[in-house]
């Protein structure tokens, strides 16, 4: 149901989101520590349950313990705490009615993995080995389709003389801003 928790009007939008691209790179960027729950945490913001035309928020209790678990992880590599899982603004408390996202996680319902399938295509990146030219041309790409916030260039040859190519993303791009 759009719009989602984050005022985001469509399934595009969500995609082509600050908020997504760091959900689907936030495992690498910590080293494992803390997913699947963040990553399940941070789809009941972007596409949050609904019933009966209501979006449900999800409960501000597990966005709450989680965050207290994390921060360590997030301290580690001197992160914030990411804005859109402010846990007072985007998440309710029980006696407002919420869910808790990371249920399934922890076995508490009996939904198999295959009820969880759906023939939409999934909105997560999947992380699978390129080759250099499919590299590149997937950091030129996107970089092309968000230019305002992204750039790619060079940051020296490997030792088979390739350009070793690195995306940034920005909101000024190309200029360094100290703690960002």
């Amino acid at each position: 149901m759009y719009p989602n928790l984050l005022d985001q009007k469509s399934r595009q939008v969500v995609e082509m989101s600050s908020e997504y691209i760091l959900m689907s790179v936030i495992h690498n960027l910590l080293q494992g520590e803390c997913n699947p729950d963040l990553r399940l945490l941070s789809c009941s913001i972007l596409a949050p349950q609904c019933e009966k035309d209501r979006v449900i928020k999800p409960c501000r209790h597990v966005c709450e313990n989680l965050r207290k678990t994390c921060l360590p992880a997030f301290d580690a590599i001197d992160m914030a705490w990411p804005y859109f899982l402010d846990c007072d603004r985007f998440f309710a408390g029980e006696e407002e009615g919420c869910f808790d996202p990371l249920a399934k996680l922890r076995g508490e319902s009996e939904l198999a993995v295959e009820d969880l399938l759906t023939e939409e295509p999934t909105t997560l990146i999947k992380f699978t080995h390129h080759s250099y030219s499919k590299m590149v041309s997937i950091l030129k790409k996107t970089a092309s389709r968000c230019p305002h916030i992204a750039r790619t260039y060079s940051i020296g040859r490997s030792f088979e003389g390739r350009d070793l190519f690195v995306i940034e993303f920005s909101t000024n791009p190309g200029h360094h801003e100290p703690s960002e």
